[in-house]
């Protein structure tokens, strides 16, 4: 039985950055048609990003992120995604996402949404 997950949901985003787990709120709005669900997510700190999933006993699919820096440059990346989900909470792991310059990324990112 494939879960409905559409709609808006809130929840945290976890990850590591110099040896500190750092903790922000999230937000995502789901579409659902199927097994197929996507949504834009944003973040109290700032970035968001489009997430695209493929809902079934398990999840898999992508994420964007986008982050803006203090010095006006915009850092993008995507990468994969892998997870669970039932109609009341998702639980998302994120791929390595890939760094360059400025654009420095965690690590051990995830996405916990509930509702």
């Amino acid at each position: 039985m494939v879960p409905d997950i559409s709609g808006a949901w809130t929840g945290t985003w976890t990850f590591l950055t110099a040896g500190v787990v750092v903790t922000d709120t999230v937000s995502v709005t789901f579409q659902q048609n199927g097994t197929v669900a996507g949504g834009p997510w944003t973040s109290a700190g700032g970035p968001g990003g489009q997430l695209s999933l493929k809902v079934g006993s398990t999840v898999s699919g992508s994420v964007s992120i986008t982050q803006l820096l203090l010095s006006g440059q915009s850092c993008n990346a995507s990468t994969t995604v892998t997870g669970t989900a039932t109609a009341t909470r998702v639980q998302l792991t994120l791929g390595t996402l890939q760094g360059g310059g400025l654009c420095q990324w965690a690590a051990n990112q995830q996405f916990v949404f509930t509702r």
